[in-house]
């Protein structure tokens, strides 16, 4: 098939979004079909991973509702750059995430002519309302019913847009690269094994969670003399989150910044435990099934998202999303607790396959086939 990806999100750009649509598109190109990506041009630039990857327009990152930044293309000349690229390409699908979402998506959802598949990834806490959705929800519509198919990363993401605009959506996750995060990864060499290890990935957004792990590591250390705290990821918010760190503790924590997609996997293998403090908002969590793959003990908060991907006591230990003590608690178990953090391990290498990009690509693959089917 000749297969667009339209995403705002992309590689140089880090999240999950971002990780769908690079390693869907590396994955459908593997099996042998013509893969064309559109997204944003971003500085500084990445290259493009071996896909044909077409940037149109310019990237903002602005603040976003749910406590995260989000990435927004803009540009004068985006519907007629899409029209250009779709002439050349003779899409016979394309596949749009967040295909409601500004700016770009949702051009891409008026102007392409190709039949198209809409992968929603969103999810918004409680009763919070979406204030576009509501008032402009017949606009919207227009561009729901051009959508041929309609695909969501979780339950999460699909009891949030189906409260909004009902219909039949498949669930296809996100996925994990098996091969690149599994417990044979190597460490990082400049982090001694004498060390207890606590590792975060993620970007310093909000949402994320990172001042309550700040928060915890003291108590943390005061009962694991030997504990470190690795913090991966980056951000316009990272100096404001040092803050929460008292200075006595700055020796042992490591706040590396955004690393390279092949250093990631070290990171993981170099921990004891992964910890994923997020507050909400989260409709999936790949840094989890990351964290599985790797074959480490994880902890969590317990939001909706995650709980899609991970069961408390089984595969990870869940605690309650800004409480740092309770945060603290669960990995000084861990750490006192082998046999525990093992058996968790192990069962979350169990789970991590579920996820293994091979497999999810096969339900995607499944949704394309059946919308060009029917064309």
């Amino acid at each position: 098939m000749r297969i667009g990806i339209v995403s705002q999100d992309f590689y140089p750009a880090r999240g999950g979004v971002s990780e769908n649509a690079l390693n869907s598109a590396l994955e459908l190109q593997r099996r042998g079909h013509d893969v064309t990506v559109i997204t944003s041009r971003y500085t500084p630039f990445d290259n493009n991973r071996g896909l044909d990857v077409r940037r149109i327009g310019k990237n903002i990152a602005l603040p976003g509702r749910n406590g995260a930044f989000v990435n927004i293309t803009i540009g004068w000349q985006l519907a007629n750059h899409l029209r250009a690229v779709e002439r050349e390409a003779r899409f016979e699908v394309v596949q749009i995430h967040s295909p409601l979402e500004p700016v770009l998506p949702m051009i891409a959802a008026r102007t392409l002519r190709a039949p198209l598949v809409g992968t929603f990834h969103t999810y918004v806490e409680g009763k919070q309302r979406v204030f576009w959705y509501d008032r402009f929800h017949r606009r919207f519509e227009q561009y729901f019913a051009r959508l041929k198919a309609r695909t969501v990363v979780s339950t999460a993401a699909l009891s949030f847009i189906n409260s909004y605009f009902p219909g039949a959506y498949d669930i296809v996750p996100n996925g994990v690269d098996v091969h690149r995060f599994s417990p044979q990864g190597k460490p990082m060499e400049r982090y001694s094994r004498d060390a207890f290890n606590v590792v975060f990935v993620g970007r310093m957004d909000p949402r994320k969670g990172i001042k309550y792990l700040l928060r915890a590591f003291p108590e943390v250390y005061r009962r694991v003399p030997t504990a470190r705290l690795i913090v991966v990821g980056g951000g316009i918010l990272h100096p404001y989150y040092q803050r929460y760190l008292p200075d006595v503790f700055r020796p042992r924590v490591d706040f590396v910044g955004y690393v390279s997609a092949e250093d990631l996997p070290r990171y993981c293998a170099t921990a004891d435990v992964v910890v994923a403090p997020a507050t909400g908002g989260e409709s999936f969590g790949i840094v989890l099934v990351e964290a599985l793959a790797s074959g480490k003990a994880l902890v969590a908060s317990d939001i909706p998202g995650y709980k899609t991907v991970v069961e408390h006591e089984r595969d990870a230990l869940l605690v309650p999303p800004r409480d740092s003590l309770a945060l603290a608690d669960a990995i000084v178990r861990l750490y006192e607790d082998p046999a525990l953090r093992q058996r968790i391990a192990s069962r979350g290498l169990e789970t991590a396959q579920l996820y293994a990009w091979e497999r999810v690509v096969d339900k995607l693959e499944a949704v394309f086939e059946r919308v060009v089917s029917r064309e």
